[in-house]
Parts: structure tokens; sequence; C-alpha cells
């Protein structure tokens, strides 16, 4: 005891400590949102039919700890409109079927959820949703592809393969998938039917599988009857409507491979089809282009002079105007194009304002547009060109290309 005695003095004279001496817990943060309550109800609904297991996105959204590591690129994405990939303006042509996009207030929900260091909040303000189903074909009615792996040969390689349904009656093509086997590898899937004798000739003609074909099928009989480019999902045509296939016919597909990043892998792509034996419309797939641009070195943002670029002042099938609803469209350009719009008489029929490559698809329009003959249709496109060398028209990946695919029905 006589040890401490000078401990306890020190102590006693010291005497109480002072508040600003003692430790104070900072409170928590408020925040104003939440995973739960706010951001995982979006997830759900506008992101996760990609960004999930097993899903094309880059990486998974599965779960609070998997989202909260990738908010502040969640939050940019959204913010410059490149998530969810819708890429038509909402204030022309639609509305369409199917549309994915954020209101301004939910991208500013993103927005808040990142600056807030993307908060849990409680599970009990979880809310029940339910994920929009994955495009899936109506039906699969007959699923085609090459005889044999291709191979490709060169950078940029425009090869079509000759497949035959082996049909005896006549049907209507209904919808579509397109599943390409080397994905880095193909540029762009055609689809034409041709007159089976015109297409075999053409393919026995030059050895090995298919035949070398830039442009289409260069075939005289061919019809387009669908499209694949990178970011397209599942086309489901319209309700009611279909195009005719009748027994006589082929399939062609067209497939540009480019190999400009590595070694060329052997590809076997697939096709998917729904068919119906009766449908109420017949429809055709109208692919309708400017080739006649020039876009000068060295410029940014650039339309030419001519655009917007009368397309046709008559919607023509089989050398004859034609009166036809216009059910959907899509546009095509490669990687230097920024902007495509298509108009008619009417107004604006669609707009991509930021083209990206990656993100092309099928608009269908839930009410479809009458194009009568003597109308007029536009199409208007914008390039950036930062090489020394003018860009123009052409089958390789560095030209550029200006197309619309319309899908009509028609009486005829």
């Amino acid at each position: 005891m006589i040890r401490l005695l000078p401990l306890l003095l020190l102590v006693a004279c010291a005497g109480p400590a002072s508040k600003a001496e003692l430790p104070v817990a900072k409170p928590a943060k408020p925040f104003t949102t939440s995973w739960h309550r706010d951001i995982q109800p979006l997830v759900e609904v506008h992101c996760r039919t990609c960004h999930t297991t097993g899903g094309i996105g880059t990486f998974t959204l599965d779960t609070f700890e998997q989202a909260q590591a990738v908010r502040d690129a969640m939050a940019s994405s959204v913010k410059q409109g490149r998530m969810p990939p819708y890429p038509a303006a909402a204030d022309c042509g639609g509305p369409f079927v199917d549309e994915n996009r954020l209101t301004p207030a939910e991208v500013a929900l993103f927005e808040t959820w990142a600056q807030e260091g993307g908060p849990e909040g409680d599970p009990a303000d979880a809310k029940v949703v339910m994920r929009p189903a994955p495009e899936v074909l109506a039906s699969v009615d007959l699923t085609l592809q090459a005889n044999a792996p291709y191979l490709p040969k060169g950078v940029d390689d425009y090869h079509c393969f000759v497949i035959d349904p082996q049909q005896t009656e006549s049907r209507f093509l209904t919808g579509y998938e397109v599943v390409p086997g080397t994905r880095t590898q193909v540029h762009h899937v055609n689809l034409f039917s041709a007159t089976r004798a015109e297409a075999v000739a053409r393919d026995t003609a030059e050895a090995g599988e298919g035949y070398t074909c830039f442009g289409s099928s260069g075939l005289s009989s061919q019809n387009m009857v669908g499209a694949w480019a990178p970011g397209a999902a599942v086309v489901n045509f319209p309700k009611g409507t279909g195009i005719q296939l009748p027994p006589d016919r082929v399939l062609v597909m067209q497939i540009h491979y480019n190999v400009s990043t590595g070694t060329p892998l052997a590809d076997r792509t697939t096709a998917r089809f729904s068919y119906a034996t009766q449908v109420v419309q017949a429809a055709l797939v109208i692919p309708i282009a400017d080739n006649g641009f020039t876009v000068p070195p060295n410029v940014t943002d650039f339309t030419p002079r001519n655009h917007p670029f009368p397309l046709v002042n008559n919607l023509m099938f089989g050398g004859q105007p034609i009166t036809a609803r216009l059910w959907g469209l899509g546009a095509h350009m490669h990687t230097r194009g920024t902007r495509v719009t298509v108009a008619h008489d009417s107004g604006c029929v669609l707009d991509i304002p930021k083209w990206d490559f990656n993100w092309q698809r099928q608009y269908f329009r839930k009410t479809p547009l009458t194009v009568r003959p003597g109308d007029r249709l536009t199409i208007s496109c914008t390039w950036t060109n930062e090489t020394n060398q003018p860009l123009r028209w052409g089958e390789n990946t560095e030209d550029e290309m200006c197309i619309a695919f319309l899908y009509v029905t028609t009486s005829i």
C-alpha cells in the first residue's frame, strides 16, 4: 500500500479528465439511398438480364457485395446513357416494344447511392420485383448451321453458307436467333432466302464449304429475311406477321469475319428459326442505304452536306411502289459512326444519337407507321474520321456504311 501512494496522489492531483480529452464517438453518416430499398429493384429489372451468372455482362450483380464494389462504374455508365444499353432516343419513333430505359430520377438514385458509399440499408426494405424474362424465340422450329466449321481467310472475309431447310410446303418465318460461333471474329451476319437452284449452283462453283460473297449473297433471287450484329437480341416479329419462305427456296447465311485482333479461329455460327403456317400480314425486309458519302480526313461529328439523304421517294418491291406498314427497323454503321437518324415525312422514325457498334438491335414499334407511294424516307449519318484519309462506303471494317433495314408488311 505504501508503494502505491505516490501514484494515487498523482491521480488525485490531476483531477477528472476534461471533456476535450475524452474520445467522442462520431455519429453515423446519414444516407438517403440504400441497396435494398432503391438500387436492387432497378438492377433486377434493368441490369440482371445481362449482369448475372452466365450472362453476357462483364461482371455480375447477383449480390449487394458485387454491386457495391462497382457502384461508381454503375453510376457513371447510367449517367452517360451507356447502360442499360438501349441506344434509340426516347423522343423519336416510339414507343418501341420492350424499351429498357431509366428515368432521370432513377439515374439520380444510382449517382447518390455511389456518392454515399453504396450503403446496404435494411434488408427488410427489400422490394419484390419481377425481372423481365430473357428474350427467347416464341418457338424453335428449325436449327441450322453450316455443314462444317469454316476458318476465315485474311483480315476481312465475307463468306456465304447455303443451308437447305428441306421444306415441302410454304412457311412463314416469324422470328430468329443468330448465335455466332466465335463472337470476337463475327462482324455481322445477314440472312437471305434464294431459289434452291441458283444458290446450289453458286455454292458448288467454289471449292470448300460455302462461297465468297461481298456485300450480299451475290444471288439475283435473294430476299433479305434477317440480320445480326454485336448487341443484337433474339428477334420475334410482330404478332400476326411473317416472311414467306416457299418450298423451292433455301436460306443463305452471309457472315462477315474480321480477324484484325488475333489468329483466325474456326467458326460454325448457328441460326434458329420460328415458323408459322399462316400469318395475318406477309412481311418484307427492305434494306435501304446511302452509299455515296465521303467523310474528309481529320473531322469530328461530320455529317455530309447531302444529308439527310433521301433513301427512296417510294418504297419499292418488285420494281413497283407499294403502300406498306412500317413495323420496325434497325441501322448499321461501322466503328467510326457517331449518329444515325431515319425520318419520314410525318416525323422522326429512329434516332441513335450515340452510335455504338457493340450495341446494335432492331426496334419494333407498338403501332406501325403507314408509308404510301410518294412519301419520303430519309437517313442521316454522322462520323468522326481521325485518319489522314477520306472515309467512304466499303465492305471492310475500316470502311464505313450508312444503312437501315425496314421490316414492313404489304398487300403484295
